[in-house]
């Protein structure tokens, strides 16, 4: 990994290489699971905006993926909207994946949301939250789609002893 970071008044812009050996996917064909991607090596170039503005931040990063590898998106852009109003966050989450492929099936784009909203008292943390609102399908493998939006509740509580 290489990465170069510039950070100046609340504002970080930071690019990174990374190249990975052995990235291992784990694929089902005609009811088989067998590895892919068994030594070949992936080539992902990111970049990564964060500012802040007092209760807002922001994270923007965009990867670009040279390599050929199965399942791995050609690109991919996600951005992280923190909105912090007293104990309460706010959370909007957008990704853009690009095609991936699988053996000679293009799996195309998408474009999903997910946001959640927490609250956090003392050592106790609410929150609730969608993904996938707006039900986009998501090809997993082919002719296999996701496209359920999902609702989850979390309670964590963190209690150093």
């Amino acid at each position: 990994l290489i990465k170069a970071a510039l950070l100046f008044n609340h504002q970080e812009v930071s690019l990174g290489v990374r190249l990975d050996r052995d990235q291992i996917h784990f694929v089902q064909s005609e009811s088989l699971l067998y590895p892919e991607n068994i030594a070949q090596k992936s080539k992902l170039v990111s970049i990564k905006l964060k500012n802040s503005f007092k209760n807002l931040r922001n994270q923007f990063i965009a990867e670009l993926n040279m390599g050929e590898l199965s399942l791995v998106p050609v690109s991919k852009i996600t951005d992280y909207l923190t909105l912090s109003v007293k104990n309460f966050i706010f959370i909007l989450n957008v990704e853009i994946i690009g095609k991936r492929k699988i053996a000679n099936h293009e799996l195309k784009s998408n474009f999903r949301l997910d946001s959640a909203i927490t609250y956090s008292f003392s050592f106790v943390k609410f929150g609730l939250g969608s993904k996938n609102i707006l039900g986009s399908d998501l090809e997993i493998y082919p002719g296999h789609f996701d496209n359920q939006r999902k609702l989850f509740f979390e309670l964590s509580i963190t209690k150093n002893f």
